[in-house]
């Protein structure tokens, strides 16, 4: 087996490999990027002082386990499997926002968090 990190995205590939020969394995990873910013109202400045987590999405739209780092950058990049996400930021001083998400092989999204509605 041959396991594959990038980012928070890991792919593990089962592949033969024969005494006294070259193998290769090509493998799609198949991830995306999301850049998150917390704001206090659509298309502000982003807030400072952030707190964030990334889990995966139920079927049924729940939290799922937990599917990258936690950051605490003002604007994060997560490099993610295509998927359902939630992203949850909280902010000093009490705020907090959620927001679901999809990723898609090859794709590149910005999301905006508004905090405090």
């Amino acid at each position: 087996q041959v396991r594959v990190t990038l980012g928070n995205a890991s792919v593990v590939r089962a592949f033969e490999v024969k005494p006294g020969s070259e193998t290769s394995q090509n493998i799609a990873l198949n991830i995306g990027r999301v850049t998150l910013r917390a704001v206090a109202a659509p298309g502000g400045e982003p807030l400072t002082q952030n707190h964030w987590h990334v889990f995966a999405a139920g079927p049924d739209g729940s939290v799922g386990a937990h599917a990258a780092k936690r950051d605490y950058n003002v604007s994060p990049e997560f490099i993610l499997s295509e998927g359902d996400y939630i992203a949850r930021v909280a902010i000093n001083g009490g705020k907090n926002a959620e927001k679901r998400f999809s990723v898609k092989a090859g794709a590149k999204l910005s999301e905006e968090l508004v905090v405090g509605q």
